[in-house]
């Protein structure tokens, strides 16, 4: 009666310890797919922003660019901001060179436009080094992605 009454008690015993490490199991990998959602979130929403920061930049010279202009900013630097924070060190490098290249990029189409100041070959320069950093921005953040 008493081995019964063990045997029992150790069946429940291992259904518990069973249960807890299943429960426990699964919220990790939970919040691991939550990371990587968000970081596919932030990844795209930059992307996202870059395309409509440039467009804006190119219609800079319109006086009814400035308000638009100015979200696009916005949106571009809140959007950087939240993916140097779910993203891993290389993804921030890249993303730092490629923001220093895009902001020089944008400063160029900006004095091409509205001042008259930057030469074609020179947007032309800062767009070909813009498009190699976002190329291996976008590299380094595929890479994540695959990793998990």
């Amino acid at each position: 009666m008493i081995s019964a009454d063990w045997a029992s008690l150790y069946a429940a015993l291992v259904a518990v310890i069973g249960g807890a490490a299943a429960y426990w199991n699964q919220k990790r990998i939970d919040h691991r797919l939550e990371l990587a959602r968000e970081k596919r979130d932030a990844y795209r929403e930059f992307l996202a922003s870059i395309r409509v920061y440039e467009r804006r930049a190119i219609r800079a010279g319109m006086p009814e660019a400035v308000e638009p202009r100015r979200a696009a900013v916005e949106q571009y630097l809140g959007a950087l901001s939240t993916l140097q924070v779910f993203a891993p060190a290389s993804v921030f490098e890249a993303s730092e060179k490629a923001d220093r290249s895009f902001k020089k990029y944008v400063e160029l189409l900006r004095k091409h436009y509205e001042e008259k100041t930057a030469s074609d070959a020179d947007v032309k320069s800062a767009e070909k080094e813009f498009s190699a950093d976002f190329r291996a921005l976008i590299s380094v953040m595929r890479n994540d992605i695959k990793s998990g």
